[in-house]
Protein backbone atom coordinates (compact mmCIF):
# COMPACT_ATOMS: atom_id res chain seq x y z
CA UNK A 1 0.00 0.00 0.00
CA UNK A 2 2.89 2.58 0.37
CA UNK A 3 4.08 4.40 -2.74
CA UNK A 4 7.37 3.41 -4.10
CA UNK A 5 10.40 5.77 -3.59
CA UNK A 6 14.17 5.41 -4.26
CA UNK A 7 17.27 7.39 -3.71
CA UNK A 8 19.55 9.02 -6.12
CA UNK A 9 23.23 10.19 -4.84
CA UNK A 10 25.95 12.34 -7.39
CA UNK A 11 29.35 12.60 -5.69
CA UNK A 12 31.55 15.86 -7.31
CA UNK A 13 35.39 15.92 -7.76
CA UNK A 14 35.18 18.48 -5.25
CA UNK A 15 33.97 16.58 -2.76
CA UNK A 16 30.72 18.03 -3.09
CA UNK A 17 27.67 15.70 -2.24
CA UNK A 18 23.29 15.92 -3.47
CA UNK A 19 21.03 13.18 -2.59
CA UNK A 20 17.69 13.10 -3.73
CA UNK A 21 15.00 11.05 -2.58
CA UNK A 22 11.82 10.62 -5.11
CA UNK A 23 8.41 9.05 -4.77
CA UNK A 24 5.61 7.93 -7.28
CA UNK A 25 3.42 10.47 -7.86
CA UNK A 26 0.19 9.49 -6.43
CA UNK A 27 -3.45 9.36 -8.24
CA UNK A 28 -4.53 12.90 -8.64
CA UNK A 29 -8.28 12.13 -8.85
CA UNK A 30 -7.92 10.60 -4.81
CA UNK A 31 -7.16 13.64 -3.57
CA UNK A 32 -10.14 15.90 -4.88
CA UNK A 33 -12.60 15.22 -2.38
CA UNK A 34 -16.26 16.96 -2.56
CA UNK A 35 -16.34 20.71 -0.62
CA UNK A 36 -19.32 22.57 -1.03
CA UNK A 37 -18.55 26.28 -1.56
CA UNK A 38 -19.75 28.39 1.48
CA UNK A 39 -22.19 31.32 -0.36
CA UNK A 40 -22.42 31.67 -4.47
CA UNK A 41 -20.29 34.24 -5.08
CA UNK A 42 -17.79 35.89 -7.57
CA UNK A 43 -14.10 34.86 -7.33
CA UNK A 44 -11.12 36.36 -8.70
CA UNK A 45 -8.97 34.01 -10.99
CA UNK A 46 -6.03 34.99 -12.88
CA UNK A 47 -3.00 33.47 -14.71
CA UNK A 48 0.36 34.62 -16.52
CA UNK A 49 2.75 33.43 -18.26
CA UNK A 50 5.63 34.39 -20.71
CA UNK A 51 4.04 35.71 -23.48
CA UNK A 52 0.83 35.82 -25.30
CA UNK A 53 1.39 32.20 -27.10
CA UNK A 54 2.06 30.83 -23.77
CA UNK A 55 -0.95 32.01 -21.94
CA UNK A 56 -2.88 30.90 -24.52
CA UNK A 57 -1.85 27.55 -23.99
CA UNK A 58 -2.32 27.83 -20.35
CA UNK A 59 -5.71 28.73 -20.82
CA UNK A 60 -6.63 26.09 -22.64
CA UNK A 61 -4.52 23.48 -20.77
CA UNK A 62 -6.01 25.26 -17.35
CA UNK A 63 -9.71 25.00 -18.87
CA UNK A 64 -9.29 21.18 -19.92
CA UNK A 65 -8.22 20.56 -16.25
CA UNK A 66 -10.64 22.36 -14.08
CA UNK A 67 -13.54 20.57 -16.35
CA UNK A 68 -11.57 17.32 -16.52
CA UNK A 69 -11.99 17.50 -12.11
CA UNK A 70 -15.27 18.33 -11.24
CA UNK A 71 -14.62 17.93 -7.47
CA UNK A 72 -12.75 21.44 -7.81
CA UNK A 73 -14.20 24.41 -5.56
CA UNK A 74 -14.26 27.45 -7.23
CA UNK A 75 -12.88 29.06 -4.22
CA UNK A 76 -9.66 27.12 -3.95
CA UNK A 77 -9.35 27.45 -7.39
CA UNK A 78 -9.23 30.84 -7.15
CA UNK A 79 -7.13 31.52 -4.38
CA UNK A 80 -4.30 28.83 -5.54
CA UNK A 81 -4.52 30.74 -9.05
CA UNK A 82 -2.94 33.79 -6.69
CA UNK A 83 -1.24 32.04 -3.91
CA UNK A 84 0.36 29.40 -5.80
CA UNK A 85 1.88 30.74 -9.12
CA UNK A 86 4.92 32.60 -10.04
CA UNK A 87 4.01 36.13 -11.60
CA UNK A 88 4.87 36.13 -15.20
CA UNK A 89 4.87 39.10 -18.24
CA UNK A 90 1.99 38.42 -19.58
CA UNK A 91 -0.72 38.32 -17.45
CA UNK A 92 -4.79 37.05 -17.52
CA UNK A 93 -7.86 38.28 -15.09
CA UNK A 94 -11.18 36.86 -14.91
CA UNK A 95 -14.37 37.44 -12.83
CA UNK A 96 -16.39 35.03 -12.50
CA UNK A 97 -19.11 33.26 -10.18
CA UNK A 98 -19.27 29.56 -11.15
CA UNK A 99 -16.55 26.78 -12.20
CA UNK A 100 -18.55 26.74 -15.88
CA UNK A 101 -18.17 30.67 -16.38
CA UNK A 102 -14.25 30.00 -15.75
CA UNK A 103 -13.58 27.24 -17.89
CA UNK A 104 -15.80 28.79 -21.02
CA UNK A 105 -14.27 32.17 -20.57
CA UNK A 106 -10.61 30.48 -20.35
CA UNK A 107 -11.17 28.27 -23.25
CA UNK A 108 -12.45 31.01 -25.23
CA UNK A 109 -9.17 33.39 -24.98
CA UNK A 110 -6.91 30.17 -26.05
CA UNK A 111 -9.20 29.97 -29.14
CA UNK A 112 -9.12 33.74 -29.53
CA UNK A 113 -12.93 34.46 -28.51
CA UNK A 114 -13.84 37.58 -26.68
CA UNK A 115 -14.99 37.53 -23.28
CA UNK A 116 -16.64 40.63 -21.54
CA UNK A 117 -15.24 39.21 -17.77
CA UNK A 118 -11.73 38.75 -19.23
CA UNK A 119 -9.03 41.58 -18.35
CA UNK A 120 -5.65 40.99 -20.30
CA UNK A 121 -2.06 43.11 -20.12
CA UNK A 122 1.68 43.19 -19.71
CA UNK A 123 2.91 43.48 -16.28
CA UNK A 124 5.14 46.89 -15.67
CA UNK A 125 7.25 47.16 -12.45
CA UNK A 126 5.76 50.88 -10.87
CA UNK A 127 5.85 52.82 -7.86
CA UNK A 128 2.88 54.85 -7.76
CA UNK A 129 1.31 55.78 -4.36
CA UNK A 130 -2.13 57.10 -5.64
CA UNK A 131 -2.82 53.60 -7.43
CA UNK A 132 -1.52 51.93 -3.95
CA UNK A 133 -4.29 53.90 -2.11
CA UNK A 134 -7.10 53.06 -4.82
CA UNK A 135 -5.63 49.61 -5.19
CA UNK A 136 -6.04 49.45 -0.76
CA UNK A 137 -9.74 50.94 -1.57
CA UNK A 138 -10.63 48.27 -4.09
CA UNK A 139 -9.60 45.27 -1.67
CA UNK A 140 -11.80 46.97 0.95
CA UNK A 141 -14.66 47.43 -0.82
CA UNK A 142 -13.92 43.77 -2.83
CA UNK A 143 -14.21 45.57 -5.97
CA UNK A 144 -12.86 42.48 -8.00
CA UNK A 145 -13.10 44.02 -11.42
CA UNK A 146 -10.89 47.02 -10.38
CA UNK A 147 -8.49 44.54 -8.79
CA UNK A 148 -8.37 42.57 -12.22
CA UNK A 149 -7.42 45.88 -13.61
CA UNK A 150 -4.45 46.15 -11.49
CA UNK A 151 -2.91 42.75 -11.45
CA UNK A 152 -2.72 42.49 -15.13
CA UNK A 153 -0.75 45.72 -15.65
CA UNK A 154 1.95 44.26 -12.89
CA UNK A 155 0.77 45.46 -9.52
CA UNK A 156 0.29 43.24 -6.79
CA UNK A 157 -1.69 43.03 -3.73
CA UNK A 158 -3.37 40.72 -0.53
CA UNK A 159 -5.33 38.12 -2.06
CA UNK A 160 -5.97 37.01 1.78
CA UNK A 161 -8.23 39.89 2.33
CA UNK A 162 -10.36 38.65 -0.53
CA UNK A 163 -11.80 35.58 1.13
CA UNK A 164 -13.76 35.19 4.86
CA UNK A 165 -11.79 32.49 5.45
CA UNK A 166 -8.59 31.04 3.72
CA UNK A 167 -9.34 28.42 1.45
CA UNK A 168 -7.20 25.45 0.66
CA UNK A 169 -4.38 25.41 -2.13
CA UNK A 170 -5.09 22.91 -4.30
CA UNK A 171 -3.32 22.03 -7.08
CA UNK A 172 -4.06 23.17 -11.01
CA UNK A 173 -2.57 22.72 -14.01
CA UNK A 174 1.05 22.98 -14.43
CA UNK A 175 3.07 25.23 -16.65
CA UNK A 176 2.74 24.61 -20.36
CA UNK A 177 6.54 24.55 -21.44
CA UNK A 178 7.49 25.18 -24.95
CA UNK A 179 8.06 22.14 -27.38
CA UNK A 180 10.63 23.00 -29.36
CA UNK A 181 14.09 22.11 -29.43
CA UNK A 182 16.52 24.99 -29.24
CA UNK A 183 18.65 25.54 -32.20
CA UNK A 184 21.94 23.41 -32.37
CA UNK A 185 24.72 23.56 -34.26
CA UNK A 186 27.14 20.37 -34.67
CA UNK A 187 30.68 21.69 -35.84
CA UNK A 188 32.42 18.57 -37.05
CA UNK A 189 36.02 20.17 -36.42
CA UNK A 190 38.05 17.12 -36.96
CA UNK A 191 38.96 17.89 -40.03
CA UNK A 192 38.71 21.08 -40.82
CA UNK A 193 39.42 23.11 -37.86
CA UNK A 194 43.03 24.30 -37.64
CA UNK A 195 43.59 24.13 -34.91
CA UNK A 196 42.73 19.86 -34.65
CA UNK A 197 44.85 19.76 -37.53
CA UNK A 198 47.40 21.73 -35.59
CA UNK A 199 48.04 20.26 -32.30
CA UNK A 200 47.09 16.41 -32.93
CA UNK A 201 50.65 16.48 -34.47
CA UNK A 202 52.73 18.18 -32.48
CA UNK A 203 54.49 16.34 -30.13
CA UNK A 204 56.38 19.00 -28.01
CA UNK A 205 56.38 18.42 -24.40
CA UNK A 206 58.91 20.49 -23.51
CA UNK A 207 58.67 20.09 -19.65
CA UNK A 208 59.38 17.49 -17.30
CA UNK A 209 57.21 18.10 -14.52
CA UNK A 210 53.95 16.53 -16.54
CA UNK A 211 52.86 15.37 -20.02
CA UNK A 212 51.06 17.98 -22.42
CA UNK A 213 47.42 18.86 -21.19
CA UNK A 214 47.55 20.96 -24.31
CA UNK A 215 44.44 18.94 -25.00
CA UNK A 216 41.94 19.98 -22.17
CA UNK A 217 43.13 23.56 -22.96
CA UNK A 218 42.05 23.06 -26.59
CA UNK A 219 38.37 22.28 -25.87
CA UNK A 220 38.46 26.22 -25.00
CA UNK A 221 39.55 27.86 -28.32
CA UNK A 222 37.23 24.94 -30.18
CA UNK A 223 33.77 26.19 -28.70
CA UNK A 224 34.84 29.79 -29.01
CA UNK A 225 35.28 29.04 -32.28
CA UNK A 226 32.39 27.19 -33.43
CA UNK A 227 29.96 29.99 -30.86
CA UNK A 228 31.48 32.89 -33.16
CA UNK A 229 30.77 30.83 -36.45
CA UNK A 230 27.41 30.04 -35.23
CA UNK A 231 26.90 33.56 -33.85
CA UNK A 232 27.76 35.44 -36.81
CA UNK A 233 29.67 37.92 -34.10
CA UNK A 234 32.60 38.00 -32.36
CA UNK A 235 32.84 35.63 -29.46
CA UNK A 236 35.58 36.46 -26.96
CA UNK A 237 34.86 34.54 -23.85
CA UNK A 238 33.43 31.51 -22.12
CA UNK A 239 32.18 31.18 -18.51
CA UNK A 240 31.05 28.12 -16.17
CA UNK A 241 33.48 25.69 -17.58
CA UNK A 242 33.64 21.64 -16.34
CA UNK A 243 35.70 18.81 -17.70
CA UNK A 244 35.36 15.27 -17.68
CA UNK A 245 37.81 13.74 -15.53
CA UNK A 246 40.55 11.57 -17.49
CA UNK A 247 38.89 12.05 -20.74
CA UNK A 248 40.18 15.59 -20.94
CA UNK A 249 43.72 14.39 -22.04
CA UNK A 250 42.45 12.55 -24.90
CA UNK A 251 39.93 14.84 -26.66
CA UNK A 252 42.06 15.73 -29.63
CA UNK A 253 42.37 11.66 -30.38
CA UNK A 254 39.70 11.18 -32.58
CA UNK A 255 38.28 14.98 -33.29
CA UNK A 256 35.74 16.59 -31.27
CA UNK A 257 32.40 17.60 -32.15
CA UNK A 258 30.65 20.81 -30.85
CA UNK A 259 27.20 20.72 -29.96
CA UNK A 260 25.49 24.80 -28.90
CA UNK A 261 22.17 24.91 -27.91
CA UNK A 262 20.83 28.32 -27.10
CA UNK A 263 17.53 30.06 -26.30
CA UNK A 264 16.76 33.56 -25.38
CA UNK A 265 18.68 33.98 -21.73
CA UNK A 266 21.52 31.00 -22.02
CA UNK A 267 24.20 30.21 -24.68
CA UNK A 268 26.07 26.77 -23.70
CA UNK A 269 27.89 24.51 -25.31
CA UNK A 270 29.33 21.09 -25.10
CA UNK A 271 32.50 19.43 -26.46
CA UNK A 272 31.77 15.93 -27.19
CA UNK A 273 34.37 12.78 -28.28
CA UNK A 274 31.56 10.75 -30.20
CA UNK A 275 28.29 9.56 -29.88
CA UNK A 276 29.07 6.84 -27.97
CA UNK A 277 31.05 8.50 -25.13
CA UNK A 278 29.44 8.76 -21.84
CA UNK A 279 28.74 12.69 -21.63
CA UNK A 280 30.58 15.48 -22.71
CA UNK A 281 34.37 16.14 -22.21
CA UNK A 282 34.22 19.81 -21.78
CA UNK A 283 30.78 21.72 -21.07
CA UNK A 284 30.05 25.09 -20.46
CA UNK A 285 28.23 28.87 -21.14
CA UNK A 286 29.14 31.04 -24.02
CA UNK A 287 29.86 34.58 -22.56
CA UNK A 288 28.68 37.38 -25.08
CA UNK A 289 29.48 40.15 -23.25
CA UNK A 290 32.93 40.79 -23.84
CA UNK A 291 33.80 41.84 -19.98
CA UNK A 292 37.65 42.36 -20.44
CA UNK A 293 38.55 46.27 -20.53
CA UNK A 294 41.40 47.46 -23.20
CA UNK A 295 41.53 50.35 -20.33
CA UNK A 296 42.77 48.22 -17.47
CA UNK A 297 45.16 49.60 -15.42
CA UNK A 298 49.09 48.58 -16.66
CA UNK A 299 50.19 45.96 -14.88
CA UNK A 300 53.62 46.90 -12.66
CA UNK A 301 55.91 43.84 -13.65
CA UNK A 302 58.82 44.51 -11.92
CA UNK A 303 57.32 45.24 -8.72
CA UNK A 304 55.53 41.64 -9.06
CA UNK A 305 59.08 40.22 -9.42
CA UNK A 306 60.76 41.83 -6.53
CA UNK A 307 58.54 40.48 -3.87
CA UNK A 308 58.94 36.74 -5.30
CA UNK A 309 62.04 35.14 -4.08
CA UNK A 310 62.57 31.84 -5.98
CA UNK A 311 62.91 31.05 -9.14
CA UNK A 312 62.92 28.09 -11.83
CA UNK A 313 64.32 27.34 -15.26
CA UNK A 314 62.50 25.47 -17.56
CA UNK A 315 64.53 23.32 -20.67
CA UNK A 316 63.97 24.41 -24.57
CA UNK A 317 61.65 22.44 -26.85
CA UNK A 318 62.65 19.43 -29.01
CA UNK A 319 62.76 22.28 -31.24
CA UNK A 320 65.30 24.64 -29.56
CA UNK A 321 62.48 27.74 -28.51
CA UNK A 322 62.78 28.68 -25.64
CA UNK A 323 58.73 28.50 -24.71
CA UNK A 324 58.69 29.85 -20.80
CA UNK A 325 61.76 31.52 -19.19
CA UNK A 326 62.29 33.79 -16.23
CA UNK A 327 59.69 32.43 -14.04
CA UNK A 328 59.78 33.48 -10.47
CA UNK A 329 57.55 32.42 -7.72
CA UNK A 330 56.44 32.11 -4.30
CA UNK A 331 54.06 30.51 -2.00
CA UNK A 332 50.98 31.22 -3.65
CA UNK A 333 52.11 33.48 -6.46
CA UNK A 334 54.03 32.72 -9.64
CA UNK A 335 55.12 34.82 -12.62
CA UNK A 336 56.58 33.86 -16.00
CA UNK A 337 57.68 35.12 -19.21
CA UNK A 338 55.95 33.09 -22.34
CA UNK A 339 56.90 32.85 -25.84
CA UNK A 340 55.13 31.29 -29.39
CA UNK A 341 57.39 29.03 -31.21
CA UNK A 342 59.25 30.39 -34.53
CA UNK A 343 57.54 28.35 -36.31
CA UNK A 344 53.78 28.89 -36.54
CA UNK A 345 51.54 30.38 -38.96
CA UNK A 346 49.03 33.11 -38.86
CA UNK A 347 45.66 31.60 -38.40
CA UNK A 348 47.16 29.70 -35.59
CA UNK A 349 48.84 33.01 -34.37
CA UNK A 350 45.27 34.76 -34.38
CA UNK A 351 43.67 32.30 -32.08
CA UNK A 352 42.41 34.08 -29.09
CA UNK A 353 42.64 31.45 -26.54
CA UNK A 354 46.20 30.36 -28.00
CA UNK A 355 46.42 26.75 -27.32
CA UNK A 356 50.51 27.30 -26.78
CA UNK A 357 50.22 29.84 -24.20
CA UNK A 358 47.21 27.38 -22.33
CA UNK A 359 50.08 24.81 -23.08
CA UNK A 360 52.72 26.53 -21.17
CA UNK A 361 50.31 27.69 -18.51
CA UNK A 362 48.74 24.42 -17.64
CA UNK A 363 52.67 23.32 -16.90
CA UNK A 364 53.09 25.98 -14.83
CA UNK A 365 49.96 25.04 -12.82
CA UNK A 366 51.01 21.72 -12.88
CA UNK A 367 54.44 22.64 -11.25
CA UNK A 368 53.01 24.54 -8.59
CA UNK A 369 50.67 21.80 -7.53
CA UNK A 370 53.06 19.62 -7.33
CA UNK A 371 54.87 21.65 -4.63
CA UNK A 372 51.58 21.30 -2.09
CA UNK A 373 51.34 17.63 -3.45
CA UNK A 374 51.91 15.21 -0.82
CA UNK A 375 54.23 12.29 -1.19
CA UNK A 376 50.76 10.05 -0.79
CA UNK A 377 50.00 11.39 -3.84
CA UNK A 378 52.39 11.13 -6.10
CA UNK A 379 51.02 8.04 -7.90
CA UNK A 380 47.91 10.42 -8.86
CA UNK A 381 47.52 12.93 -12.07
CA UNK A 382 46.40 16.31 -11.81
CA UNK A 383 43.71 17.58 -14.37
CA UNK A 384 41.37 20.68 -14.89
CA UNK A 385 38.30 20.42 -13.29
CA UNK A 386 36.41 23.49 -13.67
CA UNK A 387 36.91 27.29 -14.87
CA UNK A 388 34.73 30.50 -13.61
CA UNK A 389 35.27 32.13 -16.50
CA UNK A 390 38.08 32.82 -19.20
CA UNK A 391 37.78 36.34 -21.29
CA UNK A 392 40.74 37.36 -24.37
CA UNK A 393 40.99 40.93 -26.06
CA UNK A 394 41.56 39.46 -29.16
CA UNK A 395 44.73 38.14 -30.96
CA UNK A 396 47.66 37.05 -28.44
CA UNK A 397 51.36 39.01 -28.78
CA UNK A 398 54.24 36.69 -29.92
CA UNK A 399 55.41 37.35 -26.12
CA UNK A 400 53.45 37.49 -22.71
CA UNK A 401 53.92 38.04 -18.91
CA UNK A 402 52.02 34.96 -17.19
CA UNK A 403 50.92 36.14 -13.45
CA UNK A 404 49.61 33.15 -11.62
CA UNK A 405 47.75 33.56 -8.45
CA UNK A 406 46.45 31.23 -5.92
CA UNK A 407 44.00 31.22 -3.40
CA UNK A 408 42.19 28.86 -1.13
CA UNK A 409 38.03 28.94 -0.55
CA UNK A 410 35.92 25.89 1.11
CA UNK A 411 39.13 24.17 0.99
CA UNK A 412 39.56 24.12 -2.37
CA UNK A 413 42.73 25.61 -4.34
CA UNK A 414 41.77 28.15 -6.71
CA UNK A 415 43.78 29.70 -9.30
CA UNK A 416 43.51 33.10 -10.90
CA UNK A 417 45.81 33.78 -14.35
CA UNK A 418 46.53 36.56 -16.16
CA UNK A 419 48.02 37.54 -19.32
CA UNK A 420 50.02 40.43 -19.74
CA UNK A 421 51.83 41.85 -22.80
CA UNK A 422 55.44 43.33 -21.94
CA UNK A 423 53.95 46.74 -21.50
CA UNK A 424 51.97 45.35 -18.49
CA UNK A 425 48.48 45.91 -21.16
CA UNK A 426 45.99 42.42 -20.08
CA UNK A 427 45.08 40.25 -22.64
CA UNK A 428 43.87 37.30 -21.28
CA UNK A 429 41.99 36.57 -18.08
CA UNK A 430 41.47 33.58 -16.47
CA UNK A 431 39.15 33.27 -13.48
CA UNK A 432 38.42 30.18 -10.87
CA UNK A 433 40.21 27.71 -12.28
CA UNK A 434 40.36 24.67 -10.21
CA UNK A 435 41.83 20.90 -10.56
CA UNK A 436 41.53 17.72 -9.52
CA UNK A 437 43.55 14.72 -8.22
CA UNK A 438 42.68 11.74 -10.28
CA UNK A 439 44.29 8.47 -9.61
CA UNK A 440 46.28 7.12 -13.16
CA UNK A 441 44.74 4.41 -14.55
CA UNK A 442 47.75 2.00 -13.79
CA UNK A 443 47.04 2.26 -10.46
CA UNK A 444 43.79 0.96 -10.39
CA UNK A 445 42.75 -2.40 -9.33
CA UNK A 446 39.50 -4.20 -9.42
CA UNK A 447 37.67 -5.84 -6.50
CA UNK A 448 34.80 -7.90 -6.13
Amino acid sequence: GQPRRAAISSFGFSGTNAHLVIEKHADIDREFEPYEQTAKKDCLFVLSARDKESLKRYALKMGEFIKNHPNLNLDEIAYSSMKGRTELKSRLATVVSTKDQLIQTLLDFAADQSSKDLYLGQARSSENPGVSDDMENSLQRRDLARLASFWVKGFSFDSDQLFDSRPRRTRLATYPFARRRYPQLDAELSDSHELIKDLSSIQRKPFKYHPSQASAFSCLEIARTAAESYAGRSVLGLKNMVWNGEASSSVLADGPRVQLYRDDSDFLYEVNLDDDAEGPVQFGEVDLSNRLSRESEAFNIKRVISRLNRTLEFPASPSGDILVRDVYYGDTELLAFLSLPKEIDEERRDMAFQPDYMESMWQLIAFFEEQSVSQKDDDRSILPFSLGGISSLGTLPDEVVLHLQSHSRSGQQRYTVDLYDTRGKLCLQLDELMTALRPKLSNLRITS
